[in-house]
């Protein structure tokens, strides 16, 4: 099933109010209220990101007779470039109104929840901005004024925003309540909509797409196995380099993996691949609906593709504990790297762990491992103290050779040690921040 990014979108009513004080946040709601999501589900919610239905629950999220709506925003933006939106929300029932809008980093709601671009307001009698300090997000939202009591079908507002200056993408998030200014948080609809912008230039491009062998899939309760095939073809002009990866989206909608890669390829103009997979499913699996996602672009967070299947497990009566379901996810199957790497020679002949490059670093540097076989990795950073500062890598990898980026943004200048553990292999190595 092929799906393409798009824009996101929620809108909230200002109106929050609490049971126990029926105290209203009538001259603007507080932040983190905005958060909406499109396919696929992320793992989990920003920290201290909600929406409207928190509060105003009555209703499930878009069941009213009404809708929301943005105009003026781009389908790809120009880097740097400032764009009027218009955001509406009708309700025949609604008399009160309010919203909130966001923007995040990435090609997907799961990306690394850091503000893109910046807004600005052109109407400071109805909408108001909280400007925060980076890399917290932004978020536009309405004044008293602008809750436009006794205003019947429709509202809307008006603020300018200004897209970031990297080919990252944004994620444009706002959720909404038409509400029946009753002074209380019932009986008031919330509606939502999310949309992703992508950059109107990027470096190159490539095509992913999944198929599984028959369908419905559907796995026993006992486990077993799925085949299927993943085709990657490079759409670009120019010899280039990206990667490939498939993750799945429990029922829970968190997302486990990666199961394949990340595969770094480096392939001419016109190449195009594809390889039989057979994907294994283990007993201990929560029984439920599943989605199996590939990707190509830059791991983890700029994807220029994307596709994906459902499988369905079912209900097993044996009750698994902890985390012991999250092991057995094996697939296996046709490399993608038999028709790149040429010689047996160029594949890692044992484990090994590199030293960050650059080291002493600011505030990014990379660090590479190695896999002669496909492993369970973890790759973890503590500072000097011992405390985990940063998960860089967990979940089945590919043999070969492969990066993560460490970004130290946020964090003190110091010795910091990152370590990592696949199979039996353990090692461990020092770097430093210097700002």
């Amino acid at each position: 099933m092929k799906k393409h990014l798009t824009i996101t979108i929620c809108c909230l009513s200002a109106l929050i109010f609490t049971a126990q004080t029926s105290q209203a946040y009538s001259t603007g709601p507080p932040d983190h209220v905005a958060f909406f999501w499109v396919w696929p589900p992320p793992p989990a919610i920003p920290q201290f990101e909600m929406n409207c239905t928190e509060c105003h629950n009555s209703y499930d999220l878009n069941t009213g007779l009404g809708d929301i709506r943005i105009e003026g925003h781009p389908l790809e933006y120009s880097m740097g470039a400032t764009y009027q939106c218009t955001i509406i929300v009708r309700d025949a029932l609604a008399s009160r109104w309010g919203f909130e809008v966001t923007a995040e980093e990435g090609w997907y709601p799961w990306g690394p929840w850091t503000a893109q671009g910046s807004f600005s307001i052109l109407d400071p009698t109805n909408t108001q901005l909280s400007d925060n300090p980076q890399p917290i997000r932004d978020y536009v939202k309405q004044t008293f004024a602008g809750t436009y009591v006794g205003m019947i079908d429709s509202a809307y507002w008006i603020f300018e925003w200004t897209a970031p200056m990297n080919l990252n993408g944004a994620y444009i998030c706002f959720t909404g309540n038409a509400a029946n200014n009753d002074d209380t948080e019932f009986g008031d609809y919330i509606y939502a909509d999310s949309v992703i912008v992508y950059p109107d230039a990027y470096p190159t491009s490539a095509d992913v797409v999944l198929t599984p062998a028959y369908t419905p899939v559907v796995i026993p309760a006992s486990g077993g196995s799925f085949d299927f095939n993943i085709s990657v073809e490079h759409l670009g002009t120019l010899v280039d380099t990206f990667e490939v990866w498939t993750d799945i989206t429990l029922p829970n909608s968190a997302i486990f993996g990666p199961i394949i890669g990340p595969i770094t390829l480096t392939v001419p103009p016109g190449w195009s691949a594809n390889r039989d997979r057979t994907q294994a499913v283990p007993a201990g699996a929560p029984a439920g609906i599943y989605s199996y996602n590939g990707y190509v672009g830059v791991y983890p967070y700029t994807v220029w593709d994307y596709d994906f299947f459902e499988f369905t497990k079912l209900e097993d009566s044996v009750f698994v504990e902890g985390d012991e379901w999250s092991s057995g996810w094996f697939c296996a199957g046709e490399p993608f790297l038999d028709e790149i790497t040429t010689t047996e020679e160029a594949m890692p002949k044992e484990f090994s762990l590199s030293s960050a490059f650059p080291n002493p670093f600011n505030p990014v540097t990379t660090i590479g491992f190695s896999l002669p076989e496909a492993s369970e990795v973890k790759l973890t950073v503590y500072d000097i103290s011992g405390r985990m500062v940063a998960e860089l890598a967990e979940g089945w990898r590919e043999e070969g050779t492969h990066e993560a980026v460490f970004d130290g943004t946020g964090l003190s200048s110091g010795v910091y040690i990152y370590r990592i553990s696949a199979g039996e292999f353990n090692a461990l190595h020092k770097m430093v921040l210097m700002k």
